[in-house]
């Protein structure tokens, strides 16, 4: 009774109030808590799209077992609260959150495969740079750095999921922002990353990752992954040696 009640009165509110965008958010965030719920799956390895295992137990070999907690979607609520938030963004197109809820939903939905997340992103890269919105972040300000901030975040998610897809689109993106953004040092240490994870080059990798230091040296990832390759290289190279 208590999930008719609200879905009740979102829908007499939107209806009071047909141009409030706040509201149909509202019915996007009900729509995709209803609409989510979980299983626990077994996993052959300890990392899966970049999480924990939320147990591990032992075979009778002694060999390690892994379940994750995986988020499962009915396909109804889903898609109403994809369109909900897709209203919220038409009536305030200038208002970044809605869109952020959206790419964060499909994020989440899509998992492994993020087809439909990386083509959202994507869309919204193009216009921001072609539009120039006076974006707002929940009524406040939100700046050309901070676009830049948080598109970086989505790029840190694909990339600790660690597919094969997951780390294409985390590399198509990275690529579309650094033309827009040339001098900007993340761009180039994220083809870095996309060379040293993906494709094992550490060749490469190093010189996006001197690049990017050339450009910001203070860049964190860079300096942290090139500490990586060093210490890899010097562990293959006395690998060597004993053979």
């Amino acid at each position: 009774a208590g999930g008719v009640g609200v879905e009740y009165i979102l829908d007499k509110w939107a209806a009071a109030y047909p141009d409030d965008a706040g509201i149909y958010e509202r019915r996007f965030l009900y729509n995709f808590a209803k609409g989510r719920s979980s299983k626990v799956e077994e996993r052959p390895s300890r990392n899966y799209l970049g999480e924990e295992p939320v147990l591990v137990l032992n075979d009778q070999d002694g060999n390690p077992v892994y379940y994750y907690e995986v988020p499962v979607y009915d396909e109804e609520y889903f898609g109403q609260a994809i369109k909900d938030i897709e209203v919220a963004i038409r009536l305030a197109p200038e208002e970044i959150e809605y869109r952020f809820d959206k790419i964060s939903a499909l994020m989440e939905y899509e998992g492994g495969s993020p087809d439909m997340t990386s083509a959202e992103l994507m869309s919204l890269i193009d216009y921001n740079f072609a539009a120039h919105p006076a974006w707002t972040y929940s009524g406040e300000p939100f700046s050309a750095e901070d676009f830049s901030h948080s598109i970086q975040e989505y790029c840190y998610s694909l990339f600790k999921m660690g597919t094969s897809s997951s780390l294409e689109h985390f590399r198509s993106i990275s690529a579309r922002m650094s033309r827009h953004e040339p001098r900007n040092a993340d761009w180039v240490a994220n083809e870095g990353a996309y060379l040293q994870k993906a494709e094992k080059n550490y060749k490469k990798a190093l010189k996006c990752y001197n690049k990017a230091l050339k450009m910001d040296p203070d860049n964190y990832a860079a300096k942290q992954n090139i500490s990586i390759i060093r210490r890899l290289q010097k562990l293959e190279s006395k690998s060597k040696n004993k053979q």
